[in-house]
């Protein structure tokens, strides 16, 4: 069995490396979409990865849960299970769509879009020194053409279909806002994958 991970947005493995599962962990690192590339076009490229002879779980954390959830609908994962992530887009913060019907992603130019460290620090809730260096590791090393792709990809998904998945959340999480459909971590963020990574551990290998 293997456990087929994939990251936030612009991130790595190294967002998973607090994690103790009981199955063997593989990170699928993001590729560089084609074009204006839709999310399915695209969730099947990173499907290729994947060796569907062999029962598998997909892992999806931030924007990679929504990516999981894409490939989910191609292969047969035996779970999938979303981190600060979105299994609709009914979960998506509503400016968000907001945002995604107007084409306002569009207008904004590709190197704008990267935040300032307090912003993003504020963001993904992070506050000790060695998240904020990781953080601002993965935010600085982000190609903004794929920042741009990939928000307008968020803004503007618009699944509806209610896959079978395990959601775990943290209730301050100021990106993607806490949802029922989760299993609630107090006080988590949307960086909680590292400050309460034994808590996450511990929800995965009981379902798993």
């Amino acid at each position: 069995m293997i456990i087929y991970a994939i990251s936030g947005l612009g991130a790595d493995e190294r967002a998973f490396a607090k994690l103790k599962l009981k199955h063997p962990l593989k990170h699928i690192s993001w590729k560089s979409p084609e074009g204006d590339e839709s999310l399915s076009s695209y969730a099947n490229r990173m499907a290729e990865e994947i060796d569907s002879s062999e029962e598998f779980i997909l892992l999806g954390l931030s924007f990679g849960g929504i990516v999981a959830i894409e490939i989910a609908k191609i292969k047969q994962p035996i779970k999938t299970i979303l981190i600060s992530s979105a299994p609709t887009k009914a979960e998506i913060p509503a400016s968000m769509r907001l945002m995604g019907r107007t084409g306002f992603i569009r207008a904004v130019p590709p190197s704008r879009l990267t935040p300032p460290p307090f912003i993003s620090n504020w963001f993904f809730g992070v506050e000790d020194e060695e998240a904020k260096k990781l953080l601002e590791d993965f935010v600085q090393n982000t190609d903004p053409l794929f920042l741009k792709w990939a928000i307008k990809q968020i803004m503007c998904w618009e699944n509806e279909e209610e896959l079978p998945c395990l959601c775990i959340h943290g209730t301050n999480d100021r990106l993607i806002p806490c949802h029922d459909k989760a299993i609630k971590i107090d006080k988590g963020t949307h960086f909680m994958i590292l400050a309460h990574a034994e808590r996450v551990t511990s929800i995965i290998n009981e379902h798993i």
